[in-house]
């Protein structure tokens, strides 16, 4: 089928008269398999990336998905997005294509998120919580802070996080 497709772009290039374009067996080889598939829940993104920090990273102010870049899958990655959407990229075989969609229904099946109506919601509440985790930085952090700002050894000043 692939084959079908690069011999309709060969044709349109050879078409154009710009081009004397020839495909040969030699030529032909496979580079990216792109997959997708759909698990029947939402997922829990920011639950994915606590549990699973060395391969997963997910940070819903640059990217909706969560990567997950396992070296043992060979180069493949998976992005996971919140509606249960999967796409799965850098596959070089059909048989690695399947390996990775059943490691990934494995790794999603603990993460259903049933607590957030809408995505948008979601990124709000994940902003939210990440926006906590800077605030409660370690002791160490907070005594660097203390020192740039010239406070000393009072401590880091109390924070209230009910609004946040």
């Amino acid at each position: 089928m692939s084959r079908l497709a690069c011999a309709g772009y060969v044709k349109l290039l050879n078409d154009t008269g710009l081009f004397e374009v020839k495909l040969t067996q030699a030529a032909w080889q496979i580079q990216n398999i792109v997959a997708s598939g759909l698990v029947d829940f939402a997922v829990d993104l920011c639950g994915i990336q606590r549990a699973h920090s060395h391969v997963a990273h997910y940070d819903a102010s640059l990217f909706p998905g969560c990567i997950i870049k396992e070296p043992k899958l060979g180069g493949i990655r998976i992005l996971i997005f919140r509606s249960g959407k999967c796409v799965l990229t850098g596959a070089k075989s059909w048989e690695a294509v399947l390996k990775t969609w059943q490691f990934t229904k494995t790794l999603v099946k603990d993460f259903k998120d049933t607590g957030t109506a809408s995505s948008s919601e979601y990124h709000k509440q994940s902003k939210k919580r990440r926006k906590r985790a800077l605030l409660q930085a370690s002791p160490e952090m907070q005594a660097q802070s203390s020192e740039a700002s010239g406070v000393g050894g009072a401590g880091p000043p109390e924070l209230n996080l009910a609004g946040i």
